[in-house]
């Protein structure tokens, strides 16, 4: 029961019911929602990012400033389901807490490497495994991504692709 007049007046209002059950619907929709975002991460199957199943796709960062966009590349390269992303220079990696919030949960299916190198490092290491390396920039030069021959079908081997920093672009 209300311990005072004003609560007891309170409880015995004609909308204190209204109130009440919005309360409990919000409550309910919170734990659903809850609920099924829990479902979708206990349903990533070991099949979906299995290493077997990945494309050979590389993703290379060039000191990318904004932890939200690297989580937010880390769910793509998830979805994509490529075989590593590469972090260069200063961008900033796991345990990072805003990539890992950005990320979802991508971060723990995705390979990354852990530890500092140049982007140049990475770009050398990746052709002398046959990879092929393209740049994403924008400028006069750069051909268009629909016309660019990064798959073609009788060649296997790996492409990169190398994403630069939001303010001055690739430094390589």
């Amino acid at each position: 029961l209300p311990k005072s007049e004003g609560a007891m007046a309170m409880a015995d209002s004609p909308t204190r019911a209204g109130v009440v059950a919005n309360s409990m619907s919000f409550l309910y929709r919170e734990f659903k929602a809850d609920k099924e975002q829990w479902l979708i991460n206990v349903d990533r199957s070991q099949d979906v990012t299995d290493k077997k199943h990945s494309n050979p796709i590389t993703i290379v960062l060039d000191n990318v400033r904004s932890a939200h966009n690297v989580g937010n590349i880390l769910r793509l390269a998830e979805a994509a389901r490529v075989e590593s992303v590469q972090l260069c220079g200063m961008t900033p990696r796991p345990p990072h807490p805003k990539v890992l919030k950005t990320a979802m949960g991508a971060a723990e299916f995705v390979e990354q490497n852990n530890y500092s190198c140049t982007t140049i490092e990475t770009v050398r290491g990746l052709r002398s495994k046959g990879c092929r390396v393209y740049a994403l920039e924008t400028t006069e030069k750069s051909q268009s991504l629909f016309e660019a021959p990064f798959f073609v079908e009788d060649d296997t081997s790996p492409v990169a692709f190398v994403l630069g920093n939001e303010l001055i672009g690739e430094q390589i």
